[in-house]
Parts: structure tokens; sequence; C-alpha cells
């Protein structure tokens, strides 16, 4: 099984997705590359982009050049002496994951951001929630259950 987060932004003053997503690597050590629309898998019809041509798709990695996040998102820990280019924290490790998706969504200065955080691409359910929110939702949800198999709408303005 493999652990994925991704989603897309819309009404971005993004010009340049491919250099917009090395700049969030290089200021994250995070992988992030652009996907097609239609990769935005199970996404429920009513979550789907707006506008597909102008929406910007991605899919996060652990690392750059990955694209699917186990240890960012299985919230274990582990030993400490493991070496695994992490905190050995699993809340340590997502807490990662959550300042990435600040920065995304305010370095895009979207109008609208979707991302998905699942296990095998399985969408159990949508949470609409605002950016000051986002954080604490998400840290909760993987208390019930990581990853939560949850679509983040998120309120941006």
């Amino acid at each position: 099984m493999s652990n994925e987060v991704y989603g897309y932004f819309e009404g971005s003053e993004v010009s340049n997705k491919d250099l917009f997503f090395k700049f969030l690597e290089e200021k994250t050590g995070i992988g992030v590359k652009s996907i097609l629309v239609s990769e935005l898998y199970n996404y429920p019809e009513r979550m789907a982009p707006i506008d597909t041509e102008s929406c910007i798709a991605f899919v996060v990695g652990d690392k750059p050049g990955k694209t699917n996040t186990s240890y960012l998102t299985d919230y274990v820990d582990y030993a400490l002496d493991t070496d695994i280019g992490f905190p050995c924290k699993g809340k340590a490790r997502l807490q990662l994951l959550i300042d990435f998706l600040m920065t995304m969504i305010q370095e895009a200065k979207a109008t609208r951001f979707v991302v998905a955080i699942t296990d095998s691409s399985q969408i159990e359910e949508v949470k609409t929630v605002n950016l000051a929110q986002l954080e604490s939702k998400i840290l909760a949800d993987f208390e019930e259950c990581a990853p939560p198999d949850c679509l983040y709408d998120v309120v941006v303005g």
C-alpha cells in the first residue's frame, strides 16, 4: 500500500508550475510534482476542479523525485537510532507535511486549495476547513486514523 498526498489549486498567481514546485522542494526538502487532473483518483465529482485548464494538480513525495508519502504520513514512531532522513516521531514527520502544505498554500496565493491525504487513493470523507483550522484538523484526524483517507477543501479567502 502507498500513502499519498495529492490535490490541486486554482486561481493562483503561479505562472510556471515546474519552477514553483522546484522552489518548494528547495525550500522544504519535500518532493512535489505536477500531475494531470485525471490523476486526482477517487475525487468526488463535486470536488473536481472548476476550471481544469487553469488548475494546478500535484502529488507530494517524501523527498524530491518521490510520489508517495510513506514516511510523512505513517504516524509511526521509529526507534531513535533509525536513520530515515526524517524525525523518528510520527507526529514530527506529520508536522513537516503540514508545514509544507501551509507553505504551498501561502506561496501559491490560490483562491481554492484541495488536498487528499490517503492510503492507496481511498477517499472516505470530505471536510471543508478554513486555513486557520487546517493544522489542528489534520492532527486530530491522524489521532483517529493514519492516514485519514480524507479530502480537505481548504477555504483560503
